[in-house]
């Protein structure tokens, strides 16, 4: 449960592990269904972050970036079928 604002938390996390690109990708695609435009320089720098952490990742976690990546071009339908893909193969994550 988060208690205040939660996309801070989520980049504080990510900050401090190396490996956590996931909360990037979170709080990008959460700037983007909100309203945010792609080239808004929190959902460019926030994908960066989270291609620079990808060779690191595993395959799944690749996909959620590849699904960011999506969600950051605009083609939302596109990534809700990612992500549908990502939750048919690895229901728990």
């Amino acid at each position: 449960m988060f208690a205040g604002e939660p996309v801070g938390r989520l980049l504080e996390t990510a900050e401090v592990d190396p490996d956590f690109a996931l909360g990037y990708c979170l709080t990008g695609c959460s700037r983007r269904f909100g309203g945010v435009g792609p080239i808004h320089p929190r959902v460019s720098l926030e994908l960066l972050a989270a291609r620079a952490r990808r060779s690191r990742l595993l395959p799944s976690e690749q996909a959620h970036i590849d699904a960011f990546e999506t969600v950051a071009a605009g083609e939302f339908s596109r990534a809700g079928r990612m992500w549908d893909d990502i939750l048919g193969d690895i229901p728990t994550i």
